[in-house]
């Protein structure tokens, strides 16, 4: 939480707002003096900021004075680098507006208090064109959600933690399964082989019928481990794990295609991010031939600048994602998408449905 100034100083804020508010109007005067909003209005024809509210000073431990006056280039000594380069372009990038034109917009940056740490706003502001749809001023609501963004760091980190504990639960039984049961199965049909071969059956059509279904508990086995914790994916990477799993489907599945940047084969990116990955695209896929009873199934991988965009479409049934129940496969991708530091977005209409993943190449 930021420090609050001492009572002079805020009282003096309080002062400085009250004078800003028309004459008379004690309700204006009340909301100025006493909103937890940094309140203000800067002229874009002289770069002056006319009114800074007193919560500029209360929650940035700056006196009241200090904001006096300010120019809109000073905010610059307050702003993170990081965040000023985005937030000075899009003021100064304003064109002439008509009537027509959308003049509320939203950015998020960080502030600076006096004893050093940063906080973050997010800042509601609206643009006021005069007569000739030149930008004169821009009046805005600055909302300290620090808190926000650290409890939703927080999440993020802890997400992190529980998909990789269920990383590895699934990898321990994808060994356990490989080394029991497969290996169980394996003996069985070596030892079967060895007694038919000795003592060959007077029909065997039974004998041969058995031998078929060691074979296929023997596949399945080995497609259940390649589900639970593919070793593609560990020791070749994301787009070798992604062309195992579309190239993995029966003559009698749906087709699944796979296209992708040449320039991302071979290459690795962070370990979760290449998890987090893989299982969107398996749970998509999944959707599309299950519920979607999809034909063809089309996966795309490609680069946006520091962003990996993963796009699962199909040919299926499609759903309403506005009205749709929020189920646990679409909740798990969702997760998974926002504990990377990206998003996950859904159209979908009948005869066809895209889920777009997008997420930073190193994570967040």
């Amino acid at each position: 939480m930021a420090k609050q100034t001492e009572p002079a100083q805020a009282s003096r804020a309080a002062r400085q707002g009250a004078e800003a508010a028309p004459a008379g109007d004690q309700p204006l005067r009340h909301v100025l003096e006493n909103s937890r909003d940094i309140l203000y209005k800067l002229d874009m024809h002289t770069g002056r900021y006319e009114y800074i509210s007193p919560a500029a000073a209360r929650l940035l431990g700056y006196s009241p004075e200090e904001f006096s006056s300010k120019m809109y280039e000073d905010l610059k000594a307050f702003m993170h680098p990081e965040d000023w380069a985005r937030f000075a372009d899009r003021l100064e990038r304003f064109a002439p507006l008509t009537p027509a034109d959308e003049h509320c917009f939203t950015v998020e940056y960080r502030l600076r208090h006096r004893d050093g740490h940063w906080l973050w706003f997010q800042d509601n502001h609206t643009v006021l064109p005069d007569g000739d749809g030149q930008v004169r001023y821009v009046v805005g609501a600055a909302r300290d959600i620090t808190a926000d963004r650290e409890m939703a760091e927080l999440t993020r980190r802890n997400e992190r933690k529980l998909d990789q504990a269920i990383e590895q639960e699934r990898q321990r039984l994808a060994g356990e399964l490989h080394d029991s049961i497969g290996q169980q199965l394996v003996a069985i049909k070596v030892l079967l082989q060895k007694a038919l071969a000795e003592q060959p059956p007077v029909d065997p059509a039974p004998a041969e019928q058995l031998m078929r279904c060691c074979a296929e508990a023997i596949g399945e086995v080995r497609r259940i481990c390649h589900g639970l914790y593919p070793p593609t994916l560990e020791q070749l990477g994301l787009v070798a794990a992604l062309r195992q799993l579309t190239a993995g489907n029966g003559s009698d599945s749906p087709r699944l295609s796979l296209a992708y940047d040449e320039a991302l084969d071979r290459r690795r990116f962070g370990e979760h991010v290449e998890i987090s990955l893989f299982r969107i695209c398996q749970e998509a896929v999944a959707n599309a031939l299950h519920h979607g009873q999809a034909g063809q199934v089309r996966v795309e991988l490609t680069s946006e600048g520091d962003r990996l965009v993963l796009v699962v479409a199909d040919d299926g049934r499609g759903f309403e994602p506005a009205t749709a129940t929020m189920g646990l496969g679409l909740h798990r991708m969702r997760r998974r998408a926002a504990s990377c530091g990206g998003e996950l977005l859904i159209y979908s209409e009948p005869g066809r449905c895209v889920v777009r993943t997008a997420v930073p190449m190193d994570g967040p």
